[in-house]
């Protein structure tokens, strides 16, 4: 189950942006891990996609190495990152469509201005959803669990609506009278 935010300390946070600022011109990756939302490790992995200015794959042997420490010491990704180093914080159509890891989250920074830009997302199939994010050293205060919800209520009542205006649309259309037949 995916947690409903992603909580980094500065340090690791700083530790990414780092990683992003050595290799500019493409894109780097990896996981970050943890317990109970709480990011514990930022673990590098190197990207060798051929043409990694534009996207990331995992290097398959690190990747198995990074999994087997989780298991070791009992610990889950939270989140994959990666970085965007000419474009926003934003996931691509390939980022999208190349997720792998539907428990968990989706962490963006972008290079593409002066100061880095984080963005963390759901991805589920094709759906993308944003996911609030902490980038602060002690841990957000419990009602920040309770944005998450707030903020589907919208949703849920937009859909409804956009349902009741398509139900009486397809009402309207049965009360029309047969159109004459054109000899």
């Amino acid at each position: 189950m995916k947690p409903p935010y992603l909580w980094l300390t500065r340090a690791q946070a700083h530790s990414i942006v780092a990683l992003a600022r050595q290799m500019p011109d493409q894109e780097v990756c990896g996981f970050i891990v943890g317990r109970e939302q709480q990011a514990l490790v930022v673990i590098p992995i190197g990207n060798i996609a051929p043409n990694p200015q534009q996207r990331f794959i995992m290097e398959p042997q690190q990747q198995i190495q990074a999994l087997m420490r989780l298991q070791r010491e009992k610990l889950e990704v939270l989140a994959i990152f990666h970085s965007h180093p000419t474009t926003e914080p934003l996931p691509s159509l390939v980022d999208v469509a190349e997720f792998a890891y539907p428990d968990a989250l989706c962490l963006i920074v972008s290079l593409q201005h002066a100061q880095a830009r984080f963005a963390a997302w759901a991805i589920q199939g094709l759906s993308v959803n944003p996911v609030p994010l902490y980038l602060q050293d002690s841990m957000p205060e419990p009602e920040v669990n309770r944005s998450t919800a707030r903020r589907t209520v919208p949703l849920v009542v937009w859909l409804a609506a956009i349902i009741a205006v398509m139900s009486l649309i397809g009402a309207s259309i049965a009360l029309l009278p047969p159109a004459p037949v054109i000899p």
